[in-house]
């Protein structure tokens, strides 16, 4: 009788400690400066929907760490996190666009729609 809601759990705490997991392996890499590697984890975290490792994929986009410096992945990213309510992230975004076109902007925005279609199709509401 109790066997389907303990395998539930216990599914359920697996998929948290994986994801648990990614994100502070690549805090750690991160910490020690091992930008590579922190971004392998960070951004496995960040499409798992970890807006901490969303907004962290963004800012090390806008800093070329790990990664090529590129605005518009930063603004996607910052995008996804702040939509999750990341104060920070949508700080780092708006911050961000000053030093971007319209198109760029666009463009990002576009990303962050299609990733939120692929990935959350029942949590969208716009």
């Amino acid at each position: 009788m109790w066997r389907f809601p303990i395998t539930i759990v216990a599914i359920l705490l697996t998929a948290n400690l994986a994801f648990a997991g990614d994100y502070e392996d690549g805090i750690k890499a991160y910490d020690g400066a091992d930008y590579s590697t922190a971004f392998q984890h960070l951004k496995r975290a960040a499409d798992e929907g970890n807006p901490d490792a969303q907004a962290l994929v963004g800012f090390m986009f806008a800093n070329g760490q790990g990664v090529p410096i590129n605005y518009v992945s930063a603004y996607q990213w910052y995008e996804l996190s702040a939509a999750q309510g990341s104060r920070n992230a949508a700080g780092n975004r708006s911050n961000l666009a000053k030093n971007m076109t319209a198109d760029q902007i666009a463009e990002a925005e576009r990303l962050a729609r299609e990733w939120k279609q692929s990935r959350w199709p029942s949590r969208l509401t716009n």
